[in-house]
């Protein structure tokens, strides 16, 4: 029986391992908490799905981790059957592998970062600005959640500017009229922040 665990079969294991990781760390709303958002009923969210989504990251990483190791055990061994006979000593493919693999996910690692950091905030601030224009929410009658849309935008903010100026420079990044929301009905029914 030990005879047969070499690195293919060590290395599928892994993969199974680090896929069955990522798998249980994939969440999605439970129904219910959908339906109550799209009705507006916020709950206040609780220390257990926050706790929850913590060990949703650990196990992210941990199972690409695992993945990462049982690949690199499956090229090993796709390189050692194509060694010639007879050659000892580690195979210097093997390293050069790896090390490409590190400086390709490092690259990506850092082309994602850039992207996030430009395309997604403008993206983001785009759909934020629709959102408020068409369902016209007042965000002079909802200051807290006014300042956490700026912050979420960046938009600097002084210890001694009052919420009103602060609001004023949200509405001028989402290009909204100063003063208020336009005359029509909401579409979208604010949620009171707490």
């Amino acid at each position: 029986m030990l005879e047969r665990l070499n690195p293919t079969v060590i290395g599928c294991a892994l993969n199974v391992i680090g896929l069955f990781f990522l798998a249980s760390a994939i969440s999605f709303k439970q129904p219910r908490r959908q339906i109550e958002e799209l009705l507006g009923l916020e709950r206040a969210r609780s220390l257990l799905m926050v706790r929850e989504q913590l060990v949703n990251h650990i196990q992210t990483y941990l199972g690409f981790g695992i993945l990462v190791v049982g690949f690199v055990l499956l090229m090993g061994e796709a390189l050692e059957r194509t060694r010639p006979a007879g050659a000892t000593g580690s195979d210097p493919h093997l390293v050069w592998i790896v090390a490409l693999l590190t400086v390709a996910t490092l690259g990506t690692t850092v082309a994602l970062k850039l992207i996030k950091e430009g395309y997604v905030r403008s993206k983001f601030r785009r759909l934020l600005r629709e959102v408020v224009k068409e369902s016209s929410f007042n965000l002079e009658k909802n200051p807290q959640l006014s300042v956490q849309i700026g912050e979420l935008l960046h938009i600097p903010k002084s210890g001694e500017e009052s919420v009103n100026e602060y609001i004023a420079k949200v509405r001028a990044v989402l290009g909204l009229p100063a003063g208020g929301a336009s005359g029509h009905a909401s579409a979208l029914r604010p949620r009171p922040i707490k």
